[in-house]
């Protein structure tokens, strides 16, 4: 699995990363651009995959959240999953790789149904 992660500061990523990493083939560690909340900086996040998995997964960091969503579909394979996770305000900002902002203002749902 592909992990695409960033977190707000103040919560556990730790505990977080704890139970992601395990299923991880690669991480890509990023920070999305909400300018009312902090993000964990994504070279703590590297630093820490590092830590916990003994350097057995690679993990790039990438200041740009659609870098990384880009990054991942690049080395994925065909039937491997991506996960963007750790943070709503990381999964919200990239949803609009698939949603159009304007598209979940009208339908008033974070997953409007394509017509």
């Amino acid at each position: 699995m592909h992990l695409v992660i960033g977190f707000s500061e103040g919560k556990d990523y730790i505990s977080m990363m704890r139970m992601a990493l395990p299923f991880a083939a690669r991480v890509y560690a990023t920070s999305f651009q909400n300018t009312m909340h902090q993000c964990v900086s994504p070279g703590a996040i590297v630093e820490e995959v590092k830590w916990q998995t003994g350097n057995r997964v690679p993990a790039n960091m990438y200041l740009d959240t659609h870098e990384a969503l880009s990054a991942a579909f690049k080395n994925a394979r065909a039937k491997d999953a991506i996960l963007i996770t750790g943070s709503f305000y990381l999964a919200g900002e990239l949803r609009a790789h698939w949603y159009a902002e304007g598209s979940v203002v009208r339908a008033r749902t974070g997953f409007p149904r394509h017509s």
